[in-house]
């Protein structure tokens, strides 16, 4: 009984014994009654009063049950307000167009107490169980919406980190479809200070929010470090580091660098996970591929990886090509999936070059046509291009604004010894400082100055102190053998040193640069390099013909084993 209490009951019935048997049988259960008696006045009290259920005669004037119960359940919408039709019919179709109409129970007349209290009972169980259904639902539909709008607002945030721009260059075709929202693929393009372009495709496992979360990390580190000159080694070291310190168990990153060096026309890599990379001529056939040699990053410490990068020969417009398994995962409506060997036929003699790119999506998307993705899906065309954006373009800009007639004069000295040779990137170090200083100017020529402090150093270090020939260089292989006994003689080195001085200078109209390195070596023949011109094919012996094209000064002392360089801009 205190269930109905709280009951607001709407009688709708033209007949006036009808509506009084009725309300007394209702007013004993203490039950709130209101009256109507006809369709017409039915809707319109039920506007007014807003009953829980209705009692709702069949036959009446202006507007017959039917019709009434229509319009009130329209108007009700997403509420349910239950309808017991009253009938002196019987007949099979009479109840049938009770139900059609929206009625949710029928009695017949004589009206018996016990059975109208159970219709009732049951209406209004069904009813507060419905009422609490919508007010769940209406909840989850709230938080489902809200979520939308974070993760909305997050991605939008997430890929403005992400890929802020530096995708955006001319040598670059790319696609990034995630599985979920957020994507648990990374796609990063930078332009290093010396004007190589450094790219990197990265899979996190999982999908959506859990496998990006050490996506901006990974972007910082990469970022920060390739703008800065440091080397693909050093970065996935780094990389590996940070994964393996915030990543659950279980959790790493699968990741492809790639190096474009258009001077010295290579490519260098490490691939620890990734799907085979392919390196495409310009014919459309593949030349030879960039296979996945290490462990992905963030699974164990850095001493147990090799993060030495792989060493490739590139020719003018090669391609290559990254991908992660997403798109030789992609499975289509037999549960076939799409593999290596079809996405292989693709490249073959005389294919469009130019169109290949989008001729492998439309083929993937084709494949799999009304599947859904299982995986998030990346791939990547990068052009080993010298058309290609350079780190000066509108994209990678960075402008200093120093105050009118400011001057900022400094010197520093270092001396490294094995200790330090072995850890430190000298021309890293010092670029930075100079970036640091804000120089009104100075930034335009921050690839030419980086060129310069490479070259000076790695004479200094490879030459003078580890006494490398670059005659290995001879051969991509060589590059590989001279990269290898580089390292080897750097491990064991034990003596040696190389002094460095670099005295910044401005000037009212520009500034000048003298960098001074000397190293503890036995020095070359600097009067015979000197004359030599330079051979455009030779893969090593350009350093010393580069250094006069850039500097307004070079001079060697000595035994060649001390050399000053003096950049002026203006």
């Amino acid at each position: 009984m205190d269930e109905l209490t709280s009951l607001k009951i709407m009688i709708v019935d033209d007949d006036p014994t009808s509506r009084i048997i009725l309300k007394s049988m209702l007013q004993r259960e203490k039950i709130d009654v209101c009256l109507a008696f006809d369709g017409k006045m039915a809707i319109k009290v039920f506007n007014e009063e807003h009953p829980d259920i209705i009692l709702m005669d069949v036959l009446m004037p202006l507007m017959n049950g039917y019709d009434a119960t229509r319009i009130i359940k329209e108007s009700a919408g997403d509420n349910l307000i239950p309808v017991i039709f009253l009938t002196a019919l019987t007949d099979d179709d009479s109840l049938a167009k009770c139900v059609q109409a929206g009625g949710d129970d029928f009695m017949t007349k004589p009206y018996n107490p016990i059975i109208l209290k159970s219709k009732i009972d049951a209406m209004e169980r069904i009813r507060r169980l419905y009422a609490t259904q919508k007010k769940q639902t209406d909840e989850l539909r709230y938080y489902h919406q809200r979520m939308q709008r974070e993760h909305a607002i997050a991605e939008k945030v997430y890929s403005g980190i992400l890929y802020s721009g530096f995708l955006k260059v001319d040598n670059i075709k790319y696609i990034l479809s995630p599985m979920a929202i957020f994507n648990g693929d990374l796609l990063l393009n930078v332009f290093k200070p010396y004007g190589k372009q450094i790219i990197m495709l990265g899979d996190f496992t999982g999908h959506g929010l859990s496998a990006a979360i050490g996506a901006l990390p990974v972007s910082d580190i990469f970022n920060t470090m390739a703008l800065k000159g440091f080397a693909i080694n050093e970065i996935a070291a780094e990389i590996n580091t940070k994964l393996k310190a915030i990543l659950p168990t279980g959790m790493y990153l699968a990741a492809c660098i790639v190096e474009l060096d258009l001077q010295q026309e290579r490519i260098l890599y490490w691939n620890g996970g990734i799907p085979e990379a392919l390196l495409v001529g310009k014919n459309g056939r593949i030349k030879t591929t960039l296979n996945s040699n290490h462990l992905p990053l963030g699974i164990v410490e850095n001493d147990k990886i090799d993060f030495s990068p792989d060493i490739l020969k590139i020719e003018e417009n090669d391609r290559i090509y990254i991908y992660s398994d997403g798109i030789i995962e992609a499975a289509n409506h037999e549960g076939k999936l799409f593999g290596t060997e079809r996405l292989f036929d693709y490249f073959k003699e005389g294919a469009d070059i130019e169109n290949l790119f989008e001729d492998i999506l439309k083929g993937v998307n084709q494949f799999r046509f009304g599947i859904g993705q299982s995986d998030d899906i990346t791939m990547v065309e990068f052009t080993c291009s010298h058309g290609a954006a350079s780190p000066d373009s509108e994209h990678h800009k960075n402008k200093v604004i120093m105050p009118e007639n400011a001057t900022l004069n400094w010197k520093i000295t270092m001396e490294l010894n094995p200790d330090m040779l072995r850890t430190m990137n000298l021309p890293t170090f010092l670029t930075g400082l100079l970036w640091a200083t804000e120089v009104q100017g100075l930034q335009q020529h921050k690839t030419n100055i980086f060129i310069v402090l490479s070259e000076l150093y790695t004479n200094a270090l490879e030459h003078g102190i580890l006494k490398l020939s670059s005659t290995l260089k001879k051969s991509p292989e060589g590059f590989l053998n001279y990269t290898l006994e580089r390292k080897k003689a750097l491990t064991t080195l034990n003596q040696g040193y190389i002094k460095a001085n670099m005295e910044l200078t401005q000037t009212k109209t520009g500034g000048k640069l003298t960098i001074y390195i000397e190293d503890s070596g036995d020095g070359f023949d600097f009067k015979k390099q000197a004359q030599l011109t330079v051979n455009e094919n030779a893969m090593f012996g350009r350093g010393i013909l580069i250094l006069r094209s850039l500097c307004s000064e070079l001079v060697f002392y000595g035994t060649g084993n001390k050399v000053e360089a003096v950049y002026v801009w203006q």
